[in-house]
């Protein structure tokens, strides 16, 4: 007998709604968007050559200056380093600086970096608008790859403000450096020596900075005395690392030994400098090279396995057949 009818088309059982991506397909989209993710993600975990080139041009196109307050008897001081508006130096924008902060008696800034060139350093008493005028201020000439301390010193009624130029070159193994910034007003001439250990100084000055001294690294006891007072504090020493010592009037009469950490170890920067702002950075937090590989290796197995179950779907749904019993023609 003769049918006229066509036979309907046989349909696919499935659980979508939606035809099934083919494999192809799903395999070529997801190579794609591996081959263009693998770039970025190994870019986040290695540090490209002109990242790193710019960040070591940092470290030598930029000076190092911090803030130090060193005059006994000298209230809270906000201390300003600004850029000048002219090619001569003669207009400091104090309300642009770029280095500002408040301090006090004993107080030592962190480093920051700086772009090399000239700059206005003023101080005043805290809180007081830049339109008065300073009661201090000093034109510094800042260098490339040198650290600086801009420090108030001398007495209250001679107060002044001076430039340090800092050597943080790292001392050899098993030594450390280390130098003095008397600031008593209560012991105007100072010697401070390591218990069992070298002189620091001898006959230093208040106001007056000593050139740097090494001392054998480890633990020791370090004093102060001068005018019939004394003061100690205990200091570990590391290797390679470089202190300022400051010898100060302490609340109860006497002196006050402070240590401040310059460097440490063999850092090219100085300590505090890089790592806290100013165009440095301790750790970016970017993730490492193996980290960004096995995360990437994951990404391929996954698709993998994604491809092989589309597959396998495929090769189980159910087929509906034709009415002779056979699978019918697409």
């Amino acid at each position: 007998m003769r049918h006229d009818a066509t036979p309907p088309r046989p349909t696919l059982s499935t659980r979508s709604a939606g035809p099934s991506p083919h494999p192809a397909r799903v395999m070529t989209v997801v190579l794609a968007l591996l081959l263009g993710a693998l770039p970025a993600a190994l870019l986040l975990g290695v540090p490209s050559a002109s990242a790193s080139a710019s960040s070591s041009s940092s470290s030598t196109e930029s000076a190092w200056v911090r803030p130090a307050h060193l005059v006994p008897g000298l209230g809270t001081m906000d201390i300003r380093l600004s850029p000048f508006s002219d090619e001569g130096g003669d207009t400091a924008e104090e309300d642009k600086p770029l280095l500002e902060t408040t301090v006090g008696y004993g107080d030592v800034g962190a480093y920051a970096a700086m772009p090399a060139g000239s700059y206005a350093v003023s101080v005043r008493p805290a809180g007081t608008p830049v339109s008065q005028p300073a009661l201090l201020s000093l034109t510094v000439d800042l260098a490339a790859g040198q650290a600086y301390t801009v420090a108030g010193l001398g007495t209250k009624a001679q107060p002044r403000l001076e430039r340090l130029v800092d050597d943080l070159t790292p001392p050899g193994d098993g030594s450390a450096s280390i130098r003095l910034l008397p600031a008593s007003a209560a012991a105007p001439i100072l010697d401070v020596r390591a218990e069992g250990g070298p002189v620091l100084a001898e006959g230093a000055g208040t106001g007056e900075p000593t050139r740097y001294a090494t001392a054998p690294s480890g633990s020791w006891t370090l004093s102060a005395s001068g005018n019939g007072l004394s003061g100690s504090t205990d200091l570990v020493l590391d290797s390679g690392s470089v202190y300022t010592l400051l010898v100060l009037d302490s609340d109860d009469g006497g002196l006050l030994v402070r240590p401040v950490v310059d460097s440490v170890g063999t850092a090219t920067t100085p300590v505090g400098g890089a790592a806290t702002g100013f165009g440095g950075l301790a750790g970016d937090g970017s993730p490492s090279v193996a980290a960004t590989v096995a995360v990437t290796a994951g990404l391929v197995v996954t698709a993998a396995l994604a491809v092989l179950v589309i597959r396998a779907r495929r090769s189980q749904a159910p087929v509906r057949t034709g009415g002779h019993g056979r699978r019918a023609a697409r």
